[in-house]
């Protein structure tokens, strides 16, 4: 996976890195990134350890996104079964609203189901209040399979969450 690059003209997506530590912290600790599963405050340890762990971790695959040779935030995919994969992202609030988070998941889509033939379906879940979220996935034909209460804690809370999807 270290060899892989997905790139448009707009976005580049590449393997995420222990390096990458300083600007996933940068980007991270933000009291609005709390939908994403962030706590707040997000230490530069949390950081490393994450990276760690996703670097360690033989089921999910994590991508940086890069704009201008900018780490703005991350992309990833894991595989639930052999035919479904689940996709997760997020990207620094400077670069909210600008279509880079919408070309990154069009990317990282594509790259799953043409890398991936035994993929029929993937998925992901959206906090009830991240409507910027819930519009990337729309643009990219996802389409919302309905309301998963209780599903999941967020800042300790158990929340509500929308399910997308996309079927190959």
């Amino acid at each position: 996976m270290k060899s892989v690059i997905i790139k448009s003209n707009k976005v580049f997506l590449r393997p995420l890195k222990k390096d990458d530590a300083e600007y996933y912290h940068k980007y991270a600790n933000n009291k609005k990134m709390y939908t994403c599963g962030f706590s707040y405050p997000f230490s530069i340890e949390s950081a490393r350890e994450y990276i760690d762990k996703s670097l360690e971790s033989k089921k999910e695959k994590s991508f940086v996104i890069e704009v201008d040779n900018h780490f703005i935030g991350e992309i990833f995919f894991s595989f639930e079964n052999d035919f479904k994969a689940k996709i997760g992202y997020w990207i620094g609030e400077k670069y909210w609203g600008k279509g880079i988070t919408t070309e990154a998941v069009r990317l990282i889509t594509n790259y799953i189901f043409k890398t991936y033939k035994n993929i029929k379906r993937i998925d992901t879940i959206v906090y009830l209040k991240n409507t910027a979220s819930m519009k990337v996935l729309e643009k990219n034909k996802y389409k919302c399979e309905g309301l998963l209460r209780k599903y999941e804690k967020l800042n300790g809370r158990i929340s509500d969450y929308y399910m997308f999807s996309k079927i190959r």
